[in-house]
C-alpha cells in the first residue's frame, strides 16, 4: 500500500510558478519528511521559489537514503515525489551511525531510521562514498553469511577485513556470536569452505553455548576450541 503526504509551503504573494505544496508517495509512510524534501530542494516556507521536476530528480537521486525516485510537478506548483528508500541490513562497524543495504551501499543511520537489531559488519574501511557500494564479493559473502547464521543468534558480528590478506595463513573469516545466556563464540572460518564449518559449529553449539569459546574450524574436519 502507498501513502500520500503534503507539506504546504506559503508566502502572502506567491508567484504563480512557485512550488507551494510538496506531495510524496512509497511503501513506507513519511520514510522522510516533507521538510526535509524541502531543505534538500531549498524550498523554504518563507521564500517559495520554482524548481523543475528533472533537477529535483537529479538531486534526490544523488542522496545516499534514496534507492528510487521520480518527481513530476502537478497542477504547476505541486511538487510530486514518488521513491523508495534503502533499508538497512548491516551497521558498520568501521565508522559510527553508518549502515549498509543489500547492495553495498552506505547510509546514515540516525535520524532516518528506528532503533533494530542488524548485524554488525566489519570491512576494514579507511574511509567510505556514498555514491560507489561496498565491493560486491563483500556484500555477497556478508549475504551469505548471514543466511548461514539464520536461527543461530539473534546478534552477531562478521569480520571480512582479513578476507584480503597476503598470506594464506592469515586469510579468515571472523564471526563473533553473542549468545542470549550473555556468553559469546569466537569463529574463525576459511574462504572456501565457510558453510560447511557453520555446519560443524552448529554440531558442537549445544554443549559450548554457556562457555566463552574461540573455535577455529578452517582446517578440514578439524575444530580446535580455547574455552576463555
Amino acid at each position: 500500500m502507498f501513502y500520500t503526504t503534503f507539506s504546504h509551503y506559503k508566502k502572502k504573494k506567491d508567484p504563480s510558478h512557485s512550488i507551494r505544496w510538496i506531495a510524496q508517495t512509497g511503501p513506507i509512510k513519511e520514510g522522510l519528511k516533507s521538510d526535509y524534501f524541502a531543505e534538500l530542494l531549498h524550498l523554504s516556507k518563507d521564500q517559495p521559489n520554482s524548481i523543475a521536476p528533472e533537477e529535483a530528480q537529479k538531486i534526490l537521486q544523488n542522496h545516499p537514503l534514496i534507492k528510487e525516485v521520480k518527481v513530476r510537478l502537478l497542477n504547476f506548483n505541486i511538487l510530486y515525489i514518488d521513491y523508495i528508500m534503502r533499508q538497512p541490513r548491516f551497521f558498520l562497524f568501521d565508522f559510527s551511525n553508518i549502515v549498509m543495504d543489500e547492495m553495498g551501499y552506505l547510509m546514515p543511520f540516525k535520524p532516518f531510521f528506528t532503533p533494530k537489531r542488524l548485524p554488525t559488519l566489519f570491512l576494514g574501511l579507511k574511509s567510505i562514498s556514498w555514491y560507489e557500494p561496498v565491493q560486491e564479493e563483500k556484500v555477497h559473502l556478508a549475504l551469505d553469511l548471514t543466511h548461514c547464521l539464520k536461527g543461530i543468534a539473534r546478534t552477531f558480528q562478521i569480520d571480512l577485513s582479513q578476507i584480503e590478506a597476503e598470506t594464506l595463513g592469515k586469510k579468515e573469516i571472523i564471526l563473533t556470536i553473542d549468545n542470549e545466556n550473555g556468553s559469546y563464540h569466537y569463529l574463525r572460518l576459511s574462504l572456501k569452505r565457510y558453510m560447511q564449518e557453520i555446519l560443524h559449529y552448529r554440531s558442537l553449539r549445544g554443549g559450548l553455548v554457556t562457555k566463552n569459546v574461540v573455535i577455529d574450524l578452517r582446517l578440514p574436519n578439524l575444530a580446535f576450541i580455547k574455552i576463555c
